[in-house]
Formats: C-alpha cells, structure tokens, sequence
C-alpha cells in the first residue's frame, strides 16, 4: 500500500471527524494497537534506513547512489504524515469528548515518533545537500506542499482548536477555517468532496510510483479502519466505490475493506 492511500484516508476522516468521534467506541483501548503496533515498526525501519543513507552519504560510492532509496523513504514519511497527524487529532477529540485518555495516548506516541524521525530525514537532506540538490530541491518541494495540505485537511476537523494543535501552522488552520461557519450542508459536502478530489488528483500526478514500507503501510490502515464503526462508513460518506460492496458483506471487516482500497488504486 502507497503513502498516498494513507493520506486519502486521512481526507475522508477529516471531512466528517465529527461522526467518526461520536461512532468510536468507547473503553476499548485495546483496538487502537493494530495501529501503533504496525507504526512503531515502520518508525524502526525508518530509522534503519536513514542510519544506512547517514553511512552511505558519509562514505561515498562511485558505484552506488543512494539518492533514489532516500527519496522514497523520505516521500513516505513526509506523505504519510498527514494520517498521523488527522488520526491523532480524532482520538485526541474522542477522548475530550468523553473526559478521558483512552485512545489520545495511542496516537500521542506515533505522532512524537513521526516528528522524530521526520526531523532526521531533513537534517540528513540539509547536511547532504550539496551532493544531491536536485533531490533535496524536490523533497523540499513535497514537504512544503504536504504541509498545506496537512493543515487544510486539519481546518476540516469538527473541534478546529484540536486540529490547529496538530497542524504545521496554527494560524494558517484557523485561516482555512475562518469560513466554515458559512457552510450549510450542500456548501460543506460541495467543499469535502472537491477537496477529496483535489488531494488525490495532486498525490497521484507527483509522487513515486514505489513505496518503502506497503506492508506497514497497509497494517496502519487497517488499525484505522478497525476502529471504527460499520455504521460510521454508511452516514459519512466513505468512498462506497472502493469499500461499500465489501462493506455489505463484511460489517467492518477491515481486512476486506483495504483489498478494495488497494484494488481500487491498482485498477
């Protein structure tokens, strides 16, 4: 699975993280740790890797470049950011609403490791920078174009405070946000839907084709998507072209609900 399925995702929860709130069950903490399981392991391979480019790019190899395995590293840490960052501003939201600390702890934990290791791989670009200009000029690029969009789907999130705390700026989240007391339901899903269509339009149209962890990548959907409710996929709006012939069958079955998330994508 690509990072870039993971950040649709991450649209379609910050378009209605209202229902998703009201639908996550609570004192069940314990279906929360498929996702931080699989994310702490991909945290670890992450770290590996940019230990293994530290070593590389200080020892360099006429015969072997290492540019272009960085590059897809870094893409999926920068790319799938935007779920760990929306999927922690839900259960934060979640656990507010119910005076507790249930769930926010699972999401707090990955969100400190991502930032971790994304503060790594860009002192690793900023240090390595001369050797690899063109990389770093098109990582830095993806960076600063993830971040918007990290903050715009964050300006979507029903508690808007919540959602500037995890955002890359807060005031450009407030500003995204500034207008949303105009919406009434038509304008709101009119907005939902064209910034869905936006995300995945701009995703697929800039990033690589390969992904450095899929299998992870596919675990920590499936600890999102578990979760959740059966009936928060039917009153939200999930993409019912990938997921609501599954879905029929299956309740919540998470596991056959990703096979159409990714057969959808490779069709």
């Amino acid at each position: 699975m690509h990072a870039r399925q993971l950040a649709e995702i991450a649209g379609w929860l910050s378009s209605c993280s209202e229902i998703l709130v009201a639908g996550l069950p609570g004192e069940r903490p314990d279906r929360g740790m498929r996702y931080w399981s699989a994310s702490k392991c991909r945290l670890q391979r992450w770290q590996a890797a940019l230990k293994v480019f530290e070593d590389d790019l200080a020892s360099p190899d006429e015969m072997h470049n290492p540019w272009f395995a960085i590059e897809v590293v870094i893409e999926e840490v920068l790319v799938s950011e935007l779920l760990t960052r929306v999927w922690t501003a839900v259960l934060v939201q979640h656990d507010a609403t119910r005076g507790s600390q249930e769930l926010q702890s699972i999401g707090h934990s990955v969100f400190i490791g991502h930032l971790e290791t994304r503060s790594r791989a860009m002192r690793l670009l900023l240090h390595n920078r001369a050797a690899g200009q063109r990389a770093f000029d098109r990582i830095d690029a993806l960076r600063r174009r993830m971040e918007r969009w990290t903050d715009l789907l964050l300006s979507r999130i029903s508690d808007i405070e919540i959602g500037a705390q995890f955002g890359f700026d807060r005031h450009r989240v407030r500003d995204f946000a500034s207008d949303r007391h105009l919406e009434d339901d038509q304008r709101r899903r009119q907005m939902e839907s064209m910034l869905q269509a936006s995300l995945v339009a701009a995703l697929r149209g800039e990033l690589s084709r390969c992904s450095a962890n899929p299998d992870l990548n596919r675990e920590i959907a499936v600890g999102v998507l578990e979760c959740l409710p059966g009936d928060c996929f039917n009153a939200s709006g999930v993409p019912a072209s990938l997921l609501q012939a599954r879905l029929d069958q299956s309740g919540n079955d998470a596991e056959l609900m990703l096979r159409e998330l990714v057969d959808g994508e490779n069709s």
